[in-house]
């Protein structure tokens, strides 16, 4: 078995980003912009560890949280996904495989109860299938996930119950963010954004997370993953069309 690491710190220099000696301050990063609100970032050309090139963990560059795959059969892909990504190497998982990233161990005070999370994937639909994007769950339910369903709609459930739907959806490169704010439940599809009533906030604390499908590994896709961000609350307007504007910067259609 060959064993590869791939893996940077967040003072690590790359496109977009400030390296930890650059004295050009204007230049803006994702913590730059969104600040302590800001708890985890998993960037796909961070904190990567292959396992015979495909991708075993992923590591967040924010407070060091590990998604890992179930096992050797669910290592999602880490290759580009052609030209998109401006040719970047992904995560590019496949319903074949199963293939996704989970940790169930997240840090109690990460998403506490009461908590509007917001939840950015830089991401493309390959194919389109019944499939988990980006979910945060609590030990018994879901408290925020995005899915595909069975009529190909693109859902954001939160406490166990579909909240906001978006149809059609795009199969290009996006950068989806799906967040509760008190009033409503919203999927932001790159500015555009599309909400449902929901008036709610966590009721459990996030203990799992999990990328290309739920915690327990159900309903994986055929989706590419370049870039997820995690904030307890939605950031301001100006703040996501910033961090918008970032991750498309480095992650061009």
């Amino acid at each position: 078995m060959t064993y590869e690491r791939r893996y940077a710190g967040v003072g690590m220099e790359r496109r977009g980003q400030r390296g930890a000696n650059d004295s050009n301050s204007a230049v803006a990063t994702y913590q730059s912009i969104l600040g302590s609100n800001l708890v985890a970032m998993w960037h796909s050309q961070l904190g990567i560890a292959l396992v015979s090139g495909k991708v075993d963990t992923w590591t967040d560059q924010i407070g060091g949280i590990v998604l890992q795959a179930l096992g050797a059969a669910t290592r999602p892909l880490y290759q580009p996904d052609g030209t998109a990504f401006g040719g970047n190497n992904v995560v590019y998982g496949t319903t074949v495989d199963a293939s996704c990233l989970v940790n169930t161990t997240i840090p109690a005070g990460l998403i506490p109860v009461g908590s509007t999370p917001w939840i950015l994937d830089t991401m493309r639909v390959r194919a389109v299938s019944v499939a988990n994007i980006v979910c945060a769950q609590s030990a018994a339910t879901f408290q925020s996930a995005g899915y595909i369903n069975a009529a190909n709609d693109m859902r954001l459930s939160v406490i166990g119950a579909d909240r906001v739907t978006l149809s059609p959806f795009n199969n290009a490169v996006r950068n989806y963010s799906f967040y509760i704010d008190g009033t409503n439940a919203n999927i932001n599809n790159n500015g555009v954004i599309t909400s449902g009533v929901y008036a709610g906030t966590t009721t459990a604390v996030v203990a799992k997370f999990a990328v290309n499908a739920n915690a327990a590994g159900g309903a994986a896709g055929d989706l590419s993953h370049a870039l997820v961000l995690v904030c307890r609350t939605p950031p301001t307007a100006g703040q996501e069309a910033a961090v918008r504007a970032l991750a498309t910067a480095e992650f061009p259609p």
